[in-house]
This record gives C-alpha cells, sequence and structure tokens, in this order.
C-alpha cells in the first residue's frame, strides 16, 4: 500500500506540472480587423490611443458592480484550440485598478453561470493606495470553479469601489469585445487567471486509480 501511494504522489506531481496556466481577457480591436488584443494590457499601459479611462465609482455612482463576460469573445493568451475539451479551472478573477484613493471598497466578487454562483475568498491588491498607480485587484477562489470556456458568467462585485477602473473605446476606430458594458460604453478590465491540465494528466490519474484497484483486490 506504501508503494502504491508513493506511486499515486509521484503520478500526481507528475501531472501538475504540465498544467497549463492561461489568462482570458476582455479584448479590443480595431474596427474591421478580428485580431483581438488584451484590454487588460492596455489599460494597465495607459494605452491612450485605444482607450478611456475613468474610476469605477465615477461612473456607478456609489452602486454594486456586475457585468457579464462572455469567455468565446474575449482574448485567450493561449490559443483556445489547444485547451479545449481538457476542463478549465478558474482560479482568480481580476479587475484593473487604479490606487488613486487611500483605500479600496471591493472586498469579495460572485461568479455565477447556470444557477450556481461561487464567491471569492480574499481580494489583493497591487500598486500603492492614494498613487496614480495602476494595477490589478485580485480575488481569489479557495476552491477553483470549473468551467468550459463557453459560458456566459457574470461577475458582481460587492461595491463599486474608489481603485477600481473602467474604459471605453478612444473612438469609432477601436472596438471592444467579450463583456457587457456598464453605465453607457463603460467597461470594467475583467482579467480570468485559468488552468487547463495537460492531456496526460487525466490518463496518469486514471492508471494511478486503476494500479490501486488491482493492489486493493489482491490484498
Amino acid at each position: 500500500m506504501k508503494k502504491t501511494l508513493v506511486a499515486l504522489f509521484a503520478l500526481g506531481s507528475m501531472a501538475m506540472a504540465g498544467d497549463i496556466s492561461y489568462t482570458i481577457d476582455n479584448a479590443w480591436s480595431l474596427a474591421g480587423d478580428s485580431e483581438l488584443h488584451s484590454s487588460v494590457e492596455a489599460a494597465l499601459a495607459n494605452n491612450g490611443d485605444a482607450l478611456n479611462l475613468n474610476r469605477l465609482n465615477n461612473v456607478l455612482n456609489g452602486s454594486d458592480h456586475a457585468v457579464t463576460v462572455t469567455l468565446s469573445d474575449m482574448y485567450w493568451s493561449v490559443v483556445p484550440a489547444t485547451v479545449e475539451n481538457r476542463g478549465m479551472l478558474l482560479t482568480s478573477v481580476q479587475i484593473v485598478s487604479r490606487n488613486d484613493a487611500a483605500s479600496q471598497l471591493e472586498t469579495a466578487l460572485t461568479v455565477s453561470f447556470g444557477g450556481h454562483s461561487y464567491t471569492s475568498a480574499t481580494a489583493d491588491y497591487s500598486g500603492v493606495p492614494g498613487t496614480a498607480q495602476r494595477g490589478l485587484i485580485t480575488f481569489n477562489f479557495n476552491t477553483p470553479v470549473d468551467i468550459t470556456g463557453a459560458e456566459a458568467l457574470t461577475l458582481t462585485l460587492s461595491g463599486a469601489g474608489t481603485g477600481g477602473t473602467v474604459f471605453q473605446a478612444k473612438n469609432e476606430g477601436f472596438e471592444l469585445h467579450g463583456d457587457t458594458a456598464t453605465n453607457g460604453l463603460w467597461h470594467a478590465g475583467i482579467r480570468l487567471n485559468v488552468q487547463t491540465p495537460e492531456p496526460a494528466t487525466a490518463t496518469l490519474s486514471l492508471l494511478a486509480l486503476a494500479g490501486l484497484a488491482a493492489r486493493r483486490r489482491r490484498h
């Protein structure tokens, strides 16, 4: 039994090492061009050519914030076909933050789809409060959320926040994709952090379970 447990641990370590980590962001493109670019990266870089930026609370006037993101319309840092049909685990959600106030009001984010809701356990803030430094608010899940990549996810913040950032297309030459607009043409900078197992992961897990079952039958 001890040898079996050691083998299971070794196989599990090999499987985890092969997992693919990537991001899925809302996106922008030039009108008439099918190539998507990360809106999160553009906002973090303060790309004034593509985006206008504003405080989240200025746009929402203190109300809670909910946005729906359609994963298939977003910018993926990997080619979606490379992870198709392998299962996806959402580990955290990030929104662009402009820390130009002394505090952040967002404390939790809820992901809802298919009649189920999952609320983050912690929120981490990058950047320096009280400055104009732009960063990310990271909402972490204790247990990753199992998704397929085809869903439309509704993301709800518990507060409008003073440091959160929204953006809109700079002019008619730019188009925004992947999320619903808030209060007119304003969009939140949303990034989903996702993991997908390599094809070998499932195979190794099944082999390990089969070996354990066979060993138990012999004893």
